[in-house]
């Protein structure tokens, strides 16, 4: 049995295994910023820390209708390098907390996960059939310190 955070995008559902450095947190008042990506939504005081916001719809060009719920973050801090941004996914979904009863996919990634974004590809490493839902098993980390999201000019 493992553990994962997880959310919805739309039809898209997405597990993140628990890990060190990943948070749940509210929504709060985002400080906008100049000359940014479109998916760039601004700048969050959470914690004592200054976290940057990432629209994940729009990062992975998705439309999709807001569910309604108010907006959720996933935070993460790399706790390796104390120089790097601290970046939270922002997203129109509730977060849970699930218990899923097979052992965790291993590290191996497949050539592509089936109807997810060619941009997440790289940070999938499995599909995961649960009941009637197909959940992305997502690297937060990797996605996180990927070289799309540390260029955000």
């Amino acid at each position: 049995m493992w553990h994962g955070l997880t959310f919805q995008l739309g039809d898209l559902h997405f597990v993140a295994p628990i890990m060190r450095g990943l948070e749940i947190a509210p929504t709060g008042v985002v400080q906008p910023l100049p000359l940014r990506r479109g998916w760039v939504k601004g700048m969050m005081y959470i914690n004592g820390e200054i976290y940057t916001l990432i629209d994940f719809a729009r990062l992975l060009g998705i439309s999709h209708a807001p569910s309604g719920n108010r907006a959720n973050l996933l935070l993460h801090s790399n706790h390796r390098d104390k120089q790097a941004l601290r970046k939270a996914l922002l997203l129109d979904s509730p977060i849970g907390v699930r218990s899923f009863a097979r052992r965790a996919p291993a590290d191996t990634m497949p050539v592509a996960v089936a109807g997810f974004p060619a941009l997440l590809q790289p940070f999938l490493r499995a599909q995961w059939l649960e009941g009637e839902a197909v959940w992305g098993v997502i690297e937060l980390a990797a996605l996180m310190n990927s070289e799309k999201l540390r260029n955000l000019g």
